[in-house]
């Protein structure tokens, strides 16, 4: 089996590492998609048939297989995935459409730099993890933060415990409707030097006189 993905993807970074749950640590051929997950996060990328357009068969790919293939070298922005027949199984892996939400259901949507997310969780004094309260109304304020309460042993830090506040990205989506706003009140700024009350060609909107300059 040889599939070409890009670059970006890292999935090797949620491949399972337990050897107790030996299927979590291969990565899942599902058409035309991987997918890998430990339990507790789960990743599913596009990928393609280098082959041809025949969809990939459903197997289980060695995560072996996968690091061996990024860590070759590259002059494109994809990578080759070339796969040993020892390497691919058809063991049976977690029904991980299951736990798939409805994309209908889930409309509030929050942009999130994880960095600075982890940076904030470590100035907490966390464990890496942390409590997230949106205010559904608004969206695009400000994103508190909280440690969980359970790491703290004293009585008085929990009556008074550490927070911090995260902004959200903006979505795309949050940018074109900017954009467009912008453009629309340019327009009528423009439009404001030829309406009627205007009709002295030296007199500008602060009602101060200026001259033409001559071409």
């Amino acid at each position: 089996m040889t599939l070409r993905l890009k670059k970006r993807y890292r999935l090797e970074k949620v491949v399972c590492k337990c050897e107790s749950r030996p299927a979590l640590m291969s990565i899942k051929i599902e058409g035309d998609r991987a997918i890998a997950t430990d339990g507790n996060i789960l990743a599913s990328v596009p990928i393609e048939n280098s082959n041809g357009k025949r969809k990939l068969k459903d197997r289980l790919l060695s995560s072996a297989a996968w690091l061996r293939a990024v860590k070759k070298k590259s002059k494109d922005d994809s990578y080759l995935v070339e796969a040993k027949p020892d390497e691919l199984t058809k063991e049976q892996y977690v029904n991980w459409r299951s736990v798939v939400p409805d994309g209908e259901k889930h409309t509030l949507q929050i942009g999130l730099n994880t960095d600075y997310l982890y940076d904030l969780s470590q100035a907490l004094g966390g464990d890496g993890r942390v409590v997230l309260s949106i205010d559904p109304e608004n969206s695009s304020g400000s994103i508190l933060v909280k440690p969980f309460l359970d790491i703290f042993d004293d009585e008085k830090e929990e009556k008074n415990p550490a927070f911090g506040l995260i902004m959200p990205n903006r979505l795309e989506e949050d940018i074109s409707k900017e954009k467009e706003q912008k453009r629309v009140d340019e327009q009528k700024k423009t439009r404001g030097f030829f309406t009627r009350e205007h009709t002295k060609p030296e007199e500008s909107l602060s009602g101060k006189k200026y001259r033409r300059r001559k071409s």
